[in-house]
């Protein structure tokens, strides 16, 4: 276990602590290499972008990670979730955060941008995205602003082809409510409502960076 500099532990694979979002001492798995400089004028991917609804075809991703580590803290959340809410544990978000690679077309020339760095099938956010990790806080509202529960992203693993790198979380035991937001790091809120939820099956899919 790594603790944070406020004395909360954390899986070892964690960057972010989950209960205060304080940045964690640990080392991180060595970074693929990375592609030659972008040209002049490439914008850098920004630590302040918003997570935005996932445009991917379903066909790029790789829907076999292997889940592992929090199970332990999701369970402990979900008991609290629903004695602060007894009325709740009705509902039961799956969501991914994927992040791609930047490419583009610039003054002639092509260019990409790292935004990821994996090893042994494992990966997370670098550069402006850095913050997008194992252990980092997925915060869950209800339609008056409340926190109803604060989960962990899962390790992410690469997508099929390693095209991008994917996180899960699981957000269990939810009160009913008209709509919920969902706010990964700080990237800003998204929010849906109950019925968009139930058409999409309780499933959220969110992503940064591409084309």
């Amino acid at each position: 276990m790594v603790e944070c500099p406020n004395g909360h532990e954390n899986p070892d694979e964690s960057a972010y602590c989950a209960t205060c979002g304080e940045k964690l001492s640990t080392e991180t798995a060595a970074p693929t290499p990375t592609p030659p400089p972008p040209p002049a004028g490439v914008p850098e991917p920004s630590d302040q972008g918003a997570l935005a609804p996932a445009t991917q075809p379903a066909s790029r991703r790789d829907r076999t990670p292997v889940i592992v580590g929090g199970v332990a803290l999701l369970l402990l959340l979900g008991i609290l979730a629903f004695v602060l809410h007894p009325g709740g544990g009705h509902h039961t978000i799956n969501g991914t955060v994927d992040i791609f690679q930047d490419v583009g077309f610039l003054a002639g020339q092509s260019y990409s941008t790292s935004n990821f760095s994996s090893a042994n099938g494992t990966c997370q956010g670098s550069g402006g995205y850095s913050d997008l990790a194992p252990g980092v806080s997925v915060v869950v509202y209800s339609d008056t602003g409340d926190v109803l529960i604060t989960v962990p992203l899962e390790q992410g693993h690469d997508l099929q082809s390693n095209v991008g790198c994917e996180f899960t979380f699981t957000v269990p035991n939810l009160p009913d409510a008209s709509s919920y937001s969902v706010e990964v790091s700080h990237r800003g809120k998204l929010t849906y409502t109950k019925e968009q939820l139930e058409s999409n099956n309780w499933t959220v899919a969110l992503s940064i960076g591409g084309p």
